[in-house]
């Protein structure tokens, strides 16, 4: 009897505790391992304007340089001097002139867009080339130049002539001839040039850049480098004179905007300075970052630039970049002209492009990636779009 009594008193407790379990279990839930949602997920980097301006590529050869005829229409120069015409987004590529040229050094468009002076072969004794997009011809200059540019209105070139003891500062004035061939004028096409040559001053200095920013004003720039003082120098063609307007180590200046502006990079002892210049070269606003101004386009209302991210102080400006010893990652950012605010438009970090030959051609700014020598191009917010024709532009990103 007590055998059986204790078998029922071990069986009521093993049911009273498996019914305490069981309410217990009821009432202390285990903790639930959450289902990942999208705010747990790791989120994306903030998206900046450039990824919502959507970035392209444009081109996908190497080139040399390119010169836009229209905003959609441009020709792309390859690195062996072969001359493609093509549009903004077509597939379709058309040679106009094959390599006629070799080792091309720097290359300018005409005010109208309709020729190229290109500059080739060896840099210490450059050959200079007027090419006629309509007629497809070429055009041989005197030998001897070391230094050319276009007129900002008219089918003149501004060149420099050295010889031992001076630099001489002449205007060739280009016309359109017969098929006659020109005496001393080399004509690969089916039309012709013909060529004047006006000597209009000569001075003692040399190993000068020329730069023809407005009708009446050459800006005559020392060839740049971090290591000595370089200078800039204005000459009137009207009254024959200079007048010396900047100086300073590693001084370069590039113009645009149709000639009203210029951004000038100097290397002071306090460090690299960044300056947007008047079309005389005088101060007008200190950027607030430091680059090449051939990495920089000036529009007529906003500038873009392309910012290294980071420049080691080892660095030296310009001398590296020129010689292709230095490469960066660069972010791109916008200045209002009227405003004088800046604002990012291209992120470095996510990006990876070492920008020259910028211009903006409507809703795009298009440059030059010297990572892989090809063009892209940024899709701009629609605030900064203006269908204009292109101005001028600065050319190639060495010197003629």
């Amino acid at each position: 009897m007590k055998r059986f009594l204790y078998i029922i008193i071990i069986l009521s407790g093993i049911i009273a505790v498996g019914f305490g379990v069981y309410f217990l279990l009821k009432i202390i839930k285990p903790a639930e391992v959450p289902f990942p949602s999208d705010s747990a997920l790791p989120l994306p980097p903030t998206q900046t304007t450039a990824q919502a301006a959507n970035v392209f590529l444009l081109f996908d050869e190497p080139v040399f340089d390119y010169i836009f005829l229209t905003q959609n229409t441009y020709l792309a120069i390859e690195p062996n001097g072969r001359l493609i015409q093509t549009d903004i987004g077509s597939e379709l590529k058309q040679t106009i002139a094959e390599n006629t040229i070799t080792n091309p050094l720097a290359s300018e468009r005409s005010y109208d867009g309709t020729q190229l002076l290109l500059s080739f072969g060896s840099r210490a004794a450059p050959l200079f080339s007027v090419y006629d997009i309509p007629s497809g011809s070429w055009t041989v200059l005197p030998e001897g130049i070391i230094s050319a540019a276009w007129a900002p209105a008219s089918s003149r070139i501004a060149y420099l002539k050295e010889d031992d003891t001076e630099t001489v500062i002449g205007i060739l004035s280009l016309s359109e001839t017969p098929d006659d061939a020109v005496d001393g004028i080399e004509d690969e096409g089916e039309g012709g040039i013909s060529i004047s040559d006006e000597r209009v001053t000569a001075l003692s200095a040399q190993d000068f850049i020329v730069n023809w920013v407005n009708s009446d004003s050459l800006f005559l720039s020392s060839r740049p480098s971090a290591r000595i003082e370089g200078e800039v120098w204005l000459f009137s063609l009207t009254q024959k004179t200079f007048q010396r307007v900047a100086a300073g180590n590693g001084i370069t200046i590039q113009w645009g905007g149709g000639g009203d502006y210029g951004i000038m990079l100097s290397s002071l002892p306090s460090g690299r300075t960044l300056t947007l210049t008047d079309n005389f070269a005088r101060p007008l606003l200190t950027l607030p970052f430091v680059t090449l101004p051939e990495k920089c386009a000036i529009q007529s209302k906003r500038i873009y630039c392309a910012v290294p991210t980071e420049i080691e102080a080892s660095i030296e400006l310009p001398d590296a970049y020129y010689k292709q010893a230095a490469y960066f990652r660069d972010d791109i950012y916008t200045i209002d002209l009227k405003t004088g605010e800046s604002s990012l438009l291209v992120d470095g970090s996510q990006w990876e492009i070492d920008a020259v030959r910028l211009s903006q051609q409507n809703e795009f700014l298009v440059l030059k990636n010297r990572l892989d020598d090809k063009l892209y191009a940024v899709r701009l917010p629609e605030e900064f779009i203006s269908f204009e024709e292109p101005e001028e532009e600065a050319g190639s990103d060495e010197p003629l």
